[in-house]
């Protein structure tokens, strides 16, 4: 539903993290590995862990928590495409150390590799939507779509390419 990105993800952990807070406090048994994860990966520090001691700072927490999330969640595109323009220019700074930020052969550089990142992203929705459109979510994704010509079952030779009823012959 919501393209991924870092803050998103740190947003939606926090409203997790709040959640199981305020379950804690109600008595319900939440484990302090979960917490501690959770605290961790919304970068939730040891402070604002020890402030919510009562159930009104953890309501507060958590109805700020949601507020943000729902705001992240509207911004999604957006947050997906700033993350995917620092990744292109991490690849570019790793490729190429030397190069200097603002220079004509760093930006177009950054502009490839934003262009190639782009593409391997359209292609995963496309093979996303395939996938859906073929009923299987078992898991595994869908990398190549084999589509038969009927039409043109023999090589130039003579020889058969294979029965596309039948793709194990």
């Amino acid at each position: 539903r919501f393209q991924w990105s870092p803050l998103l993800l740190k947003a939606v952990y926090a409203y997790r993290y709040a959640r199981l807070r305020l379950k804690r406090i109600n008595g319900i048994q939440v484990t302090e590995k979960a917490l501690q994860y959770h605290q961790v990966q919304a970068s939730i520090s040891e402070e604002t862990h020890r402030d919510l001691d009562a159930v009104e700072k953890i309501v507060t927490f958590l109805r700020e928590a949601k507020a943000k999330m729902k705001e992240q969640q509207q911004r999604h595109a957006e947050l997906r495409k700033e993350y995917v323009e620092g990744l292109a220019e991490a690849i570019v700074m790793k490729r190429f150390p030397t190069s200097d930020e603002g220079t004509s052969f760093f930006n177009d550089q950054k502009a490839k590799q934003l262009k190639a990142l782009s593409n391997r992203e359209s292609s995963r929705a496309m093979h996303s939507k395939i996938r859906h459109a073929l009923n299987r979510r078992q898991g595994r994704g869908t990398t190549r779509v084999d589509v038969p010509d009927p039409k043109d079952q023999f090589s130039p030779d003579g020889t058969s390419y294979g029965d596309p009823n039948d793709p194990k012959k």
